[in-house]
């Protein structure tokens, strides 16, 4: 048995490592000190819709949905965003070592239209674990299967870049689209939170999702 300590960007990381866990703990360094590194090279693509790194250029495009009542709807956010706390949101995600934010581009005759934003939030480098967002806020481009391709490339970085072992996600239990999209792409149904979520003036039930690596890479032999 001995302690691992470093400091990354700022960040203090300590744990008591096992000899019958060091594999899977150094797995867990490696991903986490190669995170920032993977992340600034990160621009993936399928078909029409590619994933790229969000910059301050952005914003002027992303609050044209933010605070979008019908884009909202079903978002667990519900205070409404200014211009400089989205900015300090887009800066904010430079430095994190537990979110990491894609913008999801249209890509049409060379030419890209950002329509949404997806993530990995939450992470855990120890259990491997992470928890998926995404929001098509391009209204027009919703029914296109720009979301379902979106998502399915987020959880291929999630697992073939960043070492994950598993991701989770959650949806009102009246947001069918959501809930749709969650199980094209894999995930699984594994319980709901009863009346846990409070909007438009009554309580929903949460539908609670999960992948795991082995569930995955079974899908990819499909």
């Amino acid at each position: 048995m001995f302690f691992i300590n470093f400091q990354y960007g700022g960040f203090i990381y300590e744990n008591v490592i096992h000899s019958r866990n060091i594999y899977f703990c150094i797995n867990s360094l490696t991903s986490f000190l190669s995170f920032n590194y993977k992340r600034s090279f990160v621009m993936l693509q399928k078909d029409d819709v590619r994933l790229r790194i969000l910059s301050e250029t952005d914003l002027n495009q992303i609050m044209t949905w933010v605070n979008d009542q019908e884009v909202n709807n079903f978002i667990t956010r519900v205070l409404p965003m200014s211009r400089e706390a989205e900015l300090q949101w887009i800066n904010s995600l430079i430095g994190s070592t537990t979110d990491v934010v894609l913008g999801i581009c249209y890509v049409e005759n060379g030419k890209e239209t950002l329509i949404g934003t997806c993530g990995l939030h939450h992470i855990d480098w120890i259990n491997r674990n992470a928890t998926l967002g995404i929001v098509i806020g391009i209204k027009s481009y919703w029914n296109h299967n720009c979301g379902s391709k979106a998502l399915f490339l987020l959880i291929k970085y999630a697992f073939d870049q960043l070492n994950m072992h598993r991701l989770s996600s959650s949806a009102f239990d009246e947001n069918e689209g959501s809930i749709a999209l969650q199980k094209k792409c894999g995930l699984v149904e594994e319980g709901r939170r009863r009346e846990a979520l409070f909007r438009h003036g009554k309580f929903y039930d949460e539908v609670l999702f999960g992948l795991l690596r082995a569930d995955y890479i079974i899908s990819l032999s499909d």
